[in-house]
């Protein structure tokens, strides 16, 4: 049998598409969340980031 595999994801809403967020504040929470769930993870899983079409808000994030 395959061995379980947990997925946790992030959907970030405040980044509208062919905009810029309000507030800077936001995001960065959001990039701190995501780390914080890196870190605590205990095997170091992959990290999938993906917008709308992929280039933009991803490459940012990246």
């Amino acid at each position: 049998d395959e061995p379980e595999r947990r997925i946790t994801q992030f959907h970030y809403t405040d980044w509208p598409d062919q905009g810029v967020p309000a507030s800077p504040h936001s995001f960065v929470q959001f990039v701190r969340t995501v780390m914080t769930s890196q870190q605590r993870a205990q095997a170091s899983p992959p990290l999938l980031v993906h917008c709308s079409a992929g280039v933009g808000r991803t490459g940012t994030f990246i």
